[in-house]
This record gives structure tokens, sequence and C-alpha cells, in this order.
């Protein structure tokens, strides 16, 4: 059995190496993790909204992101469910097998490897 989990994006900006920077709130934060090689992990779900102006629809896409190292220890401190955020990076697609029970899966994901993530600061008029 294979499972394939795959998003669509806004038109994300992206550049000939595979940079790209793209905004959303964050919706979900997992734990900061610590490999075997003692190199700091965190991932979060950003969720961002698609426009499809032709049809005036909007979908939600719900983005997997995985911050490493320093990064992944700043944002594990500062990062809270709901901040709007911009996260520039490079897309990355990996493949895993989990056994569930008796069978086998296979998950083909792609997620979006962070190098810098940045709180969009509201501003507020009095």
């Amino acid at each position: 059995m294979s499972i394939y989990v795959f998003t669509y994006f806004d038109a994300p900006d992206f550049d000939a190496k595979n940079h790209f920077e793209i905004d959303g709130r964050v919706c979900k934060i997992n734990k900061l993790y610590t490999t075997k090689n003692g190199n700091y992990s965190l991932q979060f779900i950003l969720a961002n909204n698609i426009y499809d102006e032709g049809r005036g629809l909007k979908f939600n896409s719900y983005l997997p992101v995985v911050c490493w190292g320093d990064e992944a220890v700043r944002l594990s401190n500062e990062l809270q469910i709901n901040d709007q955020v911009v996260v520039k990076g490079k897309i990355h697609s990996r493949k895993y097998t989990k056994n569930i029970g008796e069978e086998s899966c296979t998950f083909d994901v792609q997620e979006l490897i962070a190098e810098n993530v940045e709180k969009v600061l509201k501003s507020t008029i009095d």
C-alpha cells in the first residue's frame, strides 16, 4: 500500500536554485527533536490559502515545514500556534516505509526545509 502526500502552493517565489518564500499561519508545532547525531530538528505545519481568481474560490493547504540546528532551537522557544510567519528555504522530497500491523506502507513526502522563519509583526493603529 502506498500513500502519497502532496500540496499545492499559492505561487511561491522560486529561483533557479529551488529557493522559495511563502507565508501562512502556524497550525501545529511538534516538540524539539534531537537526532542520534545530536542535531536539533523542529517540525511544524504551515496553513496557507490558495486563491483561484478565475473561479473565485479559496482553498486551504497545509504544508509540512522542517527546521534544523540553531533555527530549530530558536523557533522552539518563540513559535506559537496561529503565529503568522514568512518561511524561506528549499523544497525537499523523501520516501520512507512504515510498518503498520502486518502491512508495510510507503510514504512519499514533500516538505519545506526552512532556512529562515520570521514572524509577521502586526501593527496597531490607535
